[in-house]
C-alpha cells in the first residue's frame, strides 16, 4: 500500500508540475507577444524620430546661400594690366599750398624720418547750385483745369539762385 501512496503522490506531483508547466508556457507566450509588440513600437518611434530630425535639419538650413569662401571670392577692383583712369588736372590753379615735412610725430612726439617720396595732389571744390522755387497760376491751365477737373493747377518753376539765370 505504501507503494500505492507513493505512486499516487508522484502522480499528483506530476499533475501539479504539468499544470505549472502549462501556466509557465502561457505566461512565456504572453511575454513574447508583448515583447514583439514593444519592439515594433520602438521601430516605429525610431523611424518617426529620424523623420523629425531630418525635417528639423531642413528647417535649420539658412534660406540664403552662405558667402563664398575667402579663397574662392573674386578680388575687388580692376583686373591686372588695366589702363588706369583719373580726373584731369585743372587748367587753372587758384592757390598752391606747400606742406613742410614734420619734425616730430604729432601723436607721440617721437622723431620722424625724412619723406620717402613727394606727391602732388589737386583738390577741387565743387559748388552745388542752390535752387529757389517760384509758384504761380497759369491762366490757360486754370481755365482748362476748371473745365476738366474743377481743380486749379499750380505751375512750379525752379531756377538757380544766381540772378543772371533767373526766369521772371
Amino acid at each position: 500500500m505504501r507503494e500505492n501512496k507513493s505512486a499516487q503522490n508522484l502522480n499528483v506531483e506530476i499533475e501539479l508540475l504539468r499544470e505549472e508547466n502549462r501556466k509557465l508556457k502561457q505566461e512565456n507566450y504572453l511575454l513574447r507577444r508583448e515583447n514583439e509588440e514593444l519592439r515594433q513600437t520602438v521601430r516605429e518611434l525610431e523611424k518617426a524620430k529620424k523623420e523629425l530630425e531630418e525635417e528639423l535639419a531642413e528647417e535649420k538650413k539658412p534660406d540664403i546661400k552662405p558667402r563664398q569662401r575667402e579663397e574662392e571670392r573674386k578680388k575687388s577692383g580692376r583686373k591686372k594690366n588695366h589702363k588706369g583712369e583719373s580726373r584731369e588736372k585743372p587748367d587753372q590753379v587758384d592757390e598752391e599750398v606747400s606742406l613742410d615735412p614734420l619734425q616730430v610725430c604729432p601723436d607721440c612726439g617721437g622723431e620722424v624720418s625724412e619723406p620717402q617720396e613727394w606727391r602732388e595732389r589737386y583738390r577741387e571744390e565743387i559748388v552745388l547750385p542752390q535752387y529757389r522755387v517760384h509758384t504761380g497760376f497759369d491762366d490757360t491751365l486754370v481755365a482748362l483745369s476748371s473745365l476738366l477737373f474743377s481743380v486749379p493747377f499750380q505751375v512750379v518753376q525752379t531756377t538757380p539762385t544766381r540772378p543772371e539765370l533767373a526766369i521772371d
